[in-house]
């Protein structure tokens, strides 16, 4: 296992869903350790499906916290969340973003009992509310904490195993409700205890699943606290903030979840962050989060995923509609190809949505998740050959597969999606079949994914068709060949469902093309001696080698 460099282990990672303009979330502000920025370029600014152009902002302050501080008693103005407050008053209808721009008059402090925010009920869904600017905002670089202890989130050197050792044990959740600056007593009993305490009670349920019942989430603490930071902060800034006035010690196996009073967050201004989840090491991470909604649920399990190491499920976008390209460091090697981020809407580490989809077979493996024998390696392909998957959101071993390309060495990820398990509502339509990963070039030490598409001129939130169905081909960029031969999926029996599919590799490899080379070389001394290997991986799947 290759562990990341000091500087990775400096650092730790906040990442986010957002909402950006009026409620809506098109894609999320994230913070996260920087990756070398990639050379393809951004997408036409008239293509429907590409990022749009957001003005750069500073990024924020580092937070400052003790590398191993003292326990300390919980401050005064923490209180056990049982304690009696005043009730709280019918909500407002203040909207639920409030901009911080420019300054105002000085008002009157508002009664304890007065509810300044907008309250959300259980069943608002920010995705549907109506006349929002939804667009795709920007991913930031921002060293939040330094990492208590190495986190060994760096992929190893065998293509495709998992970077993170399997885990075992219960993460001991203490879950805070925070009174912030300007905020009443009100604002803070509006956030609901029952939908906040169900979202853990979520989390443990979707990750103890995926880690066959060797992780388990739950509550062992709960208080109010005051604190001195305010909602007009941006969400990195309120988790530090609270941070250090808990004094929280970063421990193996423990996680801070805040809930704040207010309907969304805001990075820098931009509002609509429907959560942040921090990643402190392997077992050790903080979630912060505003009013429960009918997001919460995916939103605090997704900040999870953060906590546990993963970055984002993605998609290949490609303007010339490439369906595979080279992976170069940081780059793709095809100029029209970029990553859409939290593109596969398959996934649940993905866009936020009222389900939460189970996480790739690639994130799988890269966390450590499962039994280990979830994901049949067939290694390198050396002639065609037929293989069967099942449901992955079953339970059947084997059910998913990866091979190595013969000719790039990328690994691929091939998984079924049915409407079984995690994936019983969102696995439909177009994301129901053949699902195609492999490592993205976003995140960092390896740990985002991207699947790989029929249509990759199409990406976003809005694009539900990711899965490859029967009689397709999916071709990697050296030229191996994925045909999905077949499918079934039994009316009623969901979990019954199958798919066949044939594995061809390139019809010429570097050791097969060097046989061909070698008797052109023989009749033509005038190429003198070789400069370079064979190297194959041509556009029609040629081979090539350099002579003086």
């Amino acid at each position: 296992m290759t562990l990341p460099s000091p500087a990775r282990l400096l650092c730790a990672a906040l990442l986010s869903f957002g909402l950006l303009g009026s409620a809506v979330p098109a894609m999320a502000n994230d913070a996260v350790p920087a990756a070398p920025p990639s050379t393809a370029p951004a997408p036409p600014s008239t293509a429907p499906t590409s990022p749009a152009t957001v003005a750069p902002r500073q990024a924020l302050e580092s937070a400052t916290l003790p590398a191993t501080a003292p326990e300390a008693p919980v401050p005064a103005e923490t209180v056990p969340a049982t304690e009696k407050r005043a009730a709280a008053a019918e909500p407002s209808t203040v909207k639920p973003s409030e901009a911080a721009a420019g300054a105002s008059p000085p008002a009157a402090s508002p009664a304890p009992n007065e509810v300044t925010s907008f309250v959300p009920d259980l069943n608002w869904n920010p995705l549907n509310d109506p006349g929002s600017n939804a667009r795709y905002g920007e991913h930031f670089a921002q060293p939040v904490t330094p990492l208590k202890t190495a986190s060994p989130l760096g992929l190893d050197d065998a293509g495709g195993s998992a970077a993170i050792a399997p885990r075992s044990g219960t993460f001991k959740v203490t879950l805070v409700t925070v009174q912030l600056s300007g905020k009443t007593v009100a604002d803070t009993d509006a956030i609901n205890m029952t939908a906040a305490r169900n979202s853990i009670t979520g989390a443990n349920a979707y990750w103890n699943s995926a880690s066959a019942g060797r992780l388990s989430i739950t509550k062992v603490n709960e208080l109010r606290h005051k604190s001195a930071a305010k909602i007009t902060d941006s969400y990195g800034t309120i988790m530090a903030t609270v941070t250090k006035e808990l004094n929280w010690q970063y421990r193996s196996y423990e996680s801070l979840v805040i809930f704040v009073p207010h309907a969304d967050l805001n990075y820098n201004g931009s509002w609509g962050i429907l959560g942040g989840g921090f990643t402190d090491s392997a077992t050790s991470g903080r979630v912060i989060m505003p009013y429960p909604s009918a997001l919460t649920n995916n939103v605090v399990t997704h900040e999870f995923g953060h906590v546990l190491g993963l970055h984002h499920a993605n998609s290949l976008a490609c303007s010339n509609g490439r369906v595979d390209a080279e992976r170069t460091g940081s780059s793709w090697g095809n100029s029209g190809c970029w990553s859409s981020e939290y593109s596969d809407m398959s996934d649940l580490m993905g866009y936020a949505q009222v389900s939460s989809p189970m996480i790739n077979a690639f994130l799988w493996e890269y966390g450590g998740f499962g039994s280990g024998d979830e994901i049949r390696n067939i290694g390198t392909p050396s002639n065609k050959q037929q293989y069967t998957l099942r449901p992955w959101g079953g339970t059947d071993r084997q059910r998913a597969l990866k091979f190595t390309d013969p000719v790039s060495k990328e690994v691929y990820y091939l998984e079924l999606r049915a409407p079984v398990g995690f994936d019983r509502t969102a696995a439909v339509g177009g994301n129901q079949g053949v699902k195609i990963t492999k490592q993205d070039i976003l995140g960092w030490s390896g740990n985002a994914s991207v699947v790989l598409t029929p249509n990759s001129s199409l990406s976003g939130y809005s694009n539900r068709a990711l899965t490859w169905k029967a009689g397709q081909s999916f071709v990697t960029h050296s030229g191996t060949r994925v045909e999905i031969t077949s499918t079934t999926f039994p009316t009623n029996q969901a979990d019954a469902a199958s798919a066949v599919v044939t594995i061809t590799p390139p019809t010429m490899t570097p050791a097969a093309a060097m046989s061909a080379i070698s008797s052109v070389v023989a009749g033509s001394p005038q190429l003198g001696g070789a400069k370079s290997e064979v190297q194959c991986g041509l556009v029609g799947g040629g081979c090539y080698q350099n002579f003086v």
